[in-house]
């Protein structure tokens, strides 16, 4: 039987949100007002993050009083921006003022006291001159993991909250919060913002243990396209919070972070059922990432931003569509062009860019042809036997057209050879008429919506086993296709055999 002291503690949590939505505070103390590096006020302030209508840092200072006539500080501040500094710790950051409320100061008729709030402007962080040990984090509406067991102190419980990421530099421990299942229900019934998962990232044992502020900053982005793959939606590591070695909390940023509120998604991860496989697919993530710079990262960050908008269920199907198709030419782009298995006339001579892809797909040893057309593609598949037909003739007149120097072979001959190739990617085809349909609109077609759905469906699942082939991953993943079974990714038998 497992105890808790047979397992490890949970990670703290610097912030927490017991309740969905609620806004946290951030500091509190004197906060001085400056207007081009000038003292121009001072009062008691407080510093928050409030999440709703969208997440932004807002300042409040009470009964500041001011250095400056009213009507000077009146017309300045509203028309610039203001610096804010935290006079305990000396930390600043410029600001836009929103709201202001006077009161006369009984000493004197020309100067007020005022009870000001704004909205910070850019980033806000506490610089450390001291190498960091680790560094602790929060992700927001982060689904729920089932991994490994931890304590939690607060409750004297145990959940399978924990997982584990490890590369030759870093190692990322995630751990979901002891009320996540309350906090995720809530999410689902009302939406919004919870902090859901607790993130620490440090060096593992065998390694240079001290982490730089430029580190941080690094992994950071890295975690951020990773883990919205992941998830697919936007999913930065937010409120970090830097500690040196003798366990001193000596750095920490706020921002405006990109969070969309809660909106279920579909992925290619389960956390509840296959949460090894976030594991899995990080190292080769991360050595991608790194490697090549020039040539993979950029592609992979369009990629990654492109799936992610894809996936919101509450945007329309066509713009999502073209999104996907342009972010499958990116990644075959940069396979053949840019890391230089082809040059630029190989590649156009493999035809439109359907077959560009469809080739691209072939050399990941991803499937684009289907035997069973039941399932959740019902609708494409019929799209496809309506006009199969018609495809097959436009690509025997290009064909025909390509080679009119092969005599040897009639009309009859062409329809067969096209019709054969045409059988093993289909769907593939689909997808792209779909989308040159939507660009260009030649007819409206039966149950064009639904057709799109599932079109959309097909090319996010072509998508994300794209970058999961690339990422080297040989695991398991959620088929959106088959009505989110589990099973192993299409290659891995193939490698293996």
């Amino acid at each position: 039987m497992v105890t808790n002291s047979d397992i490890p503690s949970a990670l703290f949590s610097v912030y927490s949100t017991p309740q969905t939505n609620q806004p946290l505070l951030l500091h509190q103390g004197t906060v001085e007002i400056q207007m081009g590096s000038k003292k121009v006020a001072m009062g008691e302030g407080n510093i928050c993050l409030n999440w709703l209508p969208s997440p932004g840092i807002k300042a409040e200072i009470n009964n500041a009083i001011l250095d400056i006539p009213v009507r000077d500080f009146e017309y300045k501040a509203f028309i610039n921006k203001v610096q804010l500094l935290l006079v305990d710790s000396e930390v600043r950051a410029s600001a836009y003022l929103n709201e202001v409320s006077y009161l006369p100061d009984a000493n004197t008729e020309d100067f007020w006291r005022i009870d000001v709030a704004g909205n910070l402007d850019e980033a806000i962080w506490l610089k450390s001159d001291e190498s960091l040990e680790y560094i602790l984090g929060h992700l927001v509406n982060f689904p729920e993991l089932a991994g490994d067991w931890v304590s939690h102190s607060q409750s004297n419980g145990m959940s399978r909250a924990r997982a584990v990421l490890t590369t030759e530099n870093w190692k990322i421990t995630i751990d979901g919060v002891s009320n996540i299942s309350e906090l995720t229900k809530k999410l689902h019934q009302s939406g919004g913002y919870a902090i859901t998962s607790l993130i620490k990232i440090e060096r593992p044992l065998k390694s240079d243990s001290s982490i730089l502020l430029d580190d941080i900053k690094k992994i950071t982005e890295a975690l951020y396209f990773f883990f919205s793959f992941a998830v697919g939606r936007y999913s930065p590591v937010v409120l970090p919070v830097g500690f040196d070695f003798s366990g001193t909390e000596s750095w920490y940023e706020w921002q405006d972070w990109l969070i969309p509120q809660w909106e279920k998604t579909i992925s290619w991860f389960s956390g509840r059922r296959s949460c090894d496989s976030l594991a899995q697919v990080f190292p080769g993530f991360m050595k991608i990432w790194n490697a090549s710079e020039s040539i993979w990262r950029e592609s992979i960050q369009r990629s990654i931003v492109w799936y992610v908008e894809s996936s919101r269920t509450t945007a329309d199907p066509s713009g999502r569509i073209i999104l996907v198709q342009s972010a499958l030419e990116l990644l075959s782009w940069t396979y053949f062009i840019v890391s230089k298995r082809k040059n630029e006339q190989e590649f156009k001579d493999l035809g439109d860019i359907c077959k560009k892809i469809r080739v691209f797909l072939d050399e990941l040893n991803i499937p684009t042809y289907f035997s069973d057309t039941s399932g959740d593609l019902q609708h494409l598949g019929r799209f496809i036997e309506i006009n199969k037909q018609n495809w097959q003739q436009r690509e025997a007149k290009f064909l025909k057209k390509k080679k009119k120097k092969c005599t040897n072979t009639n009309d009859d001959d062409y329809v067969e050879i096209t019709a054969q190739s045409l059988k093993n990617y289909l769907y593939l085809k689909a997808f792209v008429e779909v989308r040159n349909d939507i660009v260009h609109p030649r007819q409206e077609y039966e149950n064009s919506f639904w057709v799109r759905v599932e079109a959309l469906n097909f090319g996010l699942w072509c998508l994300e086993l794209s970058l999961l082939r690339l990422f080297e991953y040989q695991g398991s993943y959620t088929n959106r296709l088959k009505n989110g079974e589990l099973e192993a990714v299409p290659w891995a038998e193939v490698i293996n055999t």
